[in-house]
């Protein structure tokens, strides 16, 4: 199988190993479909599986798994594998229609959708560089500068914009009164 571009390397052999084993479990002509549609929703466990552990781009997750069906689809063909179906196209409708009425396919779909919506909201962090830097920037200062005008180390200004860890109360008070503004706004 030809994988898509963006899917993981390292994964590789672990979805061809998973594609094979199916291959044999489901060997009759008869099963063409079904083996088509185990292979496709293996791949898209691993393709998953993956984004969920931030190895592979969520939103490449759908049509990477219809560019492996119709990839899995091929490959069949291509071993020699005997088909009921005299139209590559229908066969590959059939296992398209097979796949998307799955509730694992739902299932991935859904948790995809929860990860680009994750990833679209804005961190602390950014919530804060995008309130602080503009105040800097205003002033002319960098996060140096601005450390050394609230009587605080770099390190806790920077701790605080990359909201690494949580700054003591006294700081954000300095950090505050530096920038010319009330402790409460600084997010």
């Amino acid at each position: 199988m030809i994988y898509p571009p963006q899917f993981p390397q390292h994964l590789k052999p672990r979805a061809s190993a998973k594609i094979n084993e199916l291959r044999r479990k489901y060997r009759q002509p008869k099963q063409q479909v079904k083996r088509i549609k185990a292979q496709a929703l293996a791949f898209a466990d691993i393709a998953y599986v993956a984004a969920k552990d931030g190895e592979y781009q969520p939103g490449l997750f759908e049509e990477d798994v219809k560019q492996a069906i119709r990839e899995l689809c091929a490959d069949d063909r291509s071993l020699g594998g005997h088909s009921l179906w005299d139209d590559f196209g229908e066969l590959q409708a059939e296992v398209f229609r097979e796949v998307m009425h799955d509730d694992k396919w739902q299932k991935y779909l859904d948790g995809i959708a929860q990860m680009v919506d994750d990833r679209k909201k804005p961190t602390l962090a950014d919530t804060r560089r995008a309130f602080v830097m503009p105040l800097l920037a205003s002033k002319g200062w960098s996060i140096l500068d601005w450390a050394n005008n609230a009587g605080v180390s770099y390190h806790a200004a920077d701790d605080y914009l990359s909201a690494r860890r949580r700054s003591y109360l006294s700081t954000r008070q300095k950090l505050a009164v530096a920038l010319g503004i009330p402790v409460d706004r600084l997010p």
